[in-house]
């Protein structure tokens, strides 16, 4: 049982259910929501802002890939 989602969506990537390159991003995505969440580092705006075009694309793609 993965211990977070970064490590569950990395799993996800190495048992074939999405692929690898799908795994890793959404995995960079969970490490993003945890600094937003709570707050580990100083959030620079302007990489929260670039991130969300490419969160949006990369969760549409699990989602379509899950139904």
């Amino acid at each position: 049982m993965p211990a977070s989602y970064k490590a569950a969506f990395l799993k996800a990537g190495e048992m074939g259910i999405i692929s690898k390159k799908l795994s890793k991003n959404l995995a960079l995505s969970a490490g993003l929501r945890n600094i937003l969440a709570h707050e580990y580092e100083e959030i620079d705006y302007s990489i929260v802002h670039k991130s969300i075009s490419l969160a949006i694309r990369d969760f549409t793609a699990f989602i379509k890939k899950l139904s």
